[in-house]
């Protein structure tokens, strides 16, 4: 048996390389060119999106994505657009709060004024007399501006009683709802710049018992009303001036009286040179009216005739009116004889009985 040499090794192999080549390439020329399957095809994953030169194709999902391949957009100006568009909303519940705040704030101030105004709404008390001297009665000057809003005095007490010694300059009204009014009123001089400026005295009341006299003349006082009067006097040292008052004498100038209830009843002394005029839807009137004529003259001359009027009226209430004799201011002397005074009186009663006299 003879051995393989080299050569002859290299020789057998040789032919066998180049019979597969051979066969390599003639499958490669044998087989016929056909266009390349969808299956070969490099398919992109599932739930992945295909992009072709800006063109965004089947951009819905797989029906099941993986965690790995879902679409998403990440960048750093999404929170700075909602923080920026969440401002807007801030301000305006800031505005909002800042204008309630303002309405609450101007609703307390308006209430706690009302509330102060309130309280100084005090009766006028008669040791705070004005100063009617002729010094302080210059016109223009802010004392007697200051003067003539003193003159005129207006209480008023809703369900509290009004009680006591007023003084009646310019004017004076007193009004209760369901209080009672006990008042002893003490007339003044006129204002030396209006010397004919009548005195006016308003009372009203829905249920209160008005009871009204006068410190002057001697027959306008209510002998039980000023001993009432003097004993609160003694307990109280709020009307340090009524004696003061009290002992001066009826001024010269005209009187209005103007008195009203409801239901309460009116009674008392009381004076007028005017009008005097007593209504009471269902209470009853009984009355002491003195008239008062003397050298007052305003505008006119001495012989003029000067009107007077009387009116009381009730619904269902009586009437028991008295009408006295003139109170003549000075001395009769200064009147003269042709001085002529027409009285005008007016009289009604709705279920009432109706006594008047003179």
């Amino acid at each position: 048996m003879s051995e393989v040499g080299p050569s002859d090794h290299h020789h057998d192999s040789a032919p066998t390389y180049q019979t597969s080549m051979q066969d390599e390439d003639q499958s490669h020329s044998a087989a016929p060119l056909l266009p390349k399957s969808g299956d070969h095809e490099t398919t992109p994953p599932e739930g992945m999106k295909e992009l072709e030169m800006g063109d965004v194709k089947h951009l819905s999902p797989s029906p099941n994505p993986r965690p790995s391949s879902s679409f998403g957009i990440d960048d750093e100006w999404t929170p700075s657009f909602k923080r920026t568009h969440s401002r807007p909303r801030t301000f305006k519940w800031t505005c909002l709060l800042f204008l309630l705040k303002a309405v609450l704030a101007f609703w307390f101030s308006v209430m706690l004024y009302n509330v102060i105004r309130y309280c100084a709404r005090s009766p006028k008390s008669t040791g705070d007399l004005p100063d009617t001297s002729p010094s302080t009665s210059d016109e223009g000057s802010p004392a007697s501006a200051s003067a003539s809003r003193d003159r005129r005095i207006s209480i008023d007490s809703n369900a509290a009683n009004i009680h006591g010694v007023y003084p009646l300059y310019d004017s004076l009204s007193l009004t209760t709802t369901t209080g009672n009014i006990t008042v002893a009123i003490a007339p003044q001089p006129a204002h030396p710049d209006h010397p004919f400026e009548p005195a006016r005295l308003h009372i009203h009341s829905l249920s209160g018992t008005v009871t009204v006299s006068f410190t002057a003349p001697e027959a306008a006082v209510l002998p039980d009303l000023e001993l009432a009067v003097k004993l609160d006097q003694d307990g109280s040292d709020s009307l340090p001036h009524t004696d003061v008052m009290k002992t001066c004498d009826l001024p010269a100038r005209p009187y209005e009286l103007d008195i009203q209830t409801e239901t309460g009843p009116i009674a008392g002394r009381m004076v007028f040179s005017r009008s005097a005029r007593l209504v009471s839807a269902g209470g009853d009137i009984t009355a002491m009216l003195i008239p008062v004529i003397g050298d007052v003259v305003e505008d006119c001359t001495r012989g003029m005739r000067r009107n007077v009027s009387i009116v009381t009226e009730t619904g269902a209430g009586e009437q028991r009116v008295h009408v006295t004799q003139p109170y003549v201011l000075g001395s009769e002397a200064e009147v003269e004889a042709d001085t002529n005074y027409f009285v005008a009186g007016c009289h009604v009663a709705g279920n009432g009985a109706m006594e008047v006299g003179a």
